[in-house]
């Protein structure tokens, strides 16, 4: 069980990280676009949430995080030209999401299967 919540960990600390960086580039948005405020905030609640929805239930949680993850992966590359322009936003955005809910999922799968041998 120490390594199920070590897995939920490392999914957070994956999700921190990503808030970090959404952090330091949302301050770009704050100045340059007028009522852009508002966007940053609601996707870190909605990560927020998420997340919160993996440590208590981590098969709910890592499969909202994989699927909003793989959405805004959809999203760049369908609205971008290019990978090019795509990249940084996949590498940035949709990356971390999609690895952290892969790791809620194998600690959920890592219960489930202790649970079973007993």
């Amino acid at each position: 069980m120490k390594l199920v919540k070590g897995l939920k960990i490392a999914a957070l600390v994956i999700l921190g990280l990503m808030v970090i960086a959404w952090l330091f580039f949302a301050r770009v948005i704050f100045i340059t676009i007028p009522g852009g405020t508002i966007h940053p905030l609601v996707a870190l609640v909605v990560v927020g949430l998420l997340a919160y929805l993996g440590w208590k239930r981590p098969l709910l949680g890592g499969l909202g995080l994989t699927l909003v993850g793989v959405c805004v992966a959809m999203y760049y590359l369908l609205i971008l030209y290019s990978l090019e322009q795509a990249l940084p936003a996949l590498l940035l955005l949709c990356t971390p999401m999609v690895i952290s809910g892969l790791v809620f999922i194998e600690a959920d799968w890592m219960t489930r299967k202790a649970n079973e041998a007993f």
